[in-house]
């Protein structure tokens, strides 16, 4: 009997995709909570470089982590 790597799985990459509609929602919530706009108005603002020159401190904390979920909220395809 042929053994398995203990992290191999039965699940593809495509298991891990979320559709577009489920990513947008996510994005439009978690950056209302985090940030207090629109998903729209926090990608207009990041793009502009409004939050380059931000200090590390933990007052600004949730603009990175709102940057880390842009991904979820671009539309291109």
């Amino acid at each position: 009997m042929a053994s398995r790597h203990p992290i191999e799985s039965d699940t593809s990459e495509d298991d891990f995709i979320m559709p577009k509609e489920e990513a947008l929602a996510f994005f439009e919530r978690e950056i209302q909570r985090l940030m207090g706009m629109s998903g729209a108005e926090f990608i207009r603002r990041y793009d502009a470089g409004e939050y380059n020159d931000l200090e590390d401190i933990p007052e600004t904390r949730n603009v990175l982590r709102a940057s880390f979920l842009i991904p979820f909220g671009r539309q291109e395809s």
